[in-house]
């Protein structure tokens, strides 16, 4: 089974960076209708075969998902990924003050 795995820094507090990750997780409830979870530091989702574990850490987020159904579209899906991650989250050099979401997430 096809997978991405992405560790990305950043500088953000916890509770921003959580709040952050939460209000992308509702979008993505919203508009796709994937199911998530927190269990503490750990969110966990799923959409149509696919799974998702991300974990927030002090001055990083560790993402592994497994594609299922959407292994063929990995690339695609992994630069959407981390292009929202930098105008979501930002990096060690800042994070922007706007949550901005691109069209192909």
């Amino acid at each position: 089974m096809s997978s991405i795995h992405i560790k990305h820094r950043h500088c953000l507090e916890h509770s921003e960076t959580r709040d952050r990750v939460d209000r992308v997780a509702r979008h993505l409830n919203r508009k796709y209708k994937v199911k998530y979870t927190w269990e503490g530091d750990h969110l966990r989702s799923k959409h149509k075969g696919s799974f998702a574990h991300v974990h927030l850490a002090d001055g990083y987020i560790e993402m592994k998902i497994q594609l299922g159904l959407f292994a063929p579209l990995r690339g695609q899906i992994e630069r959407a990924i981390r292009k929202n991650l930098h105008s979501v989250i930002g990096d060690e050099r800042g994070a922007p003050s706007k949550i901005t979401l691109h069209k192909k997430l």
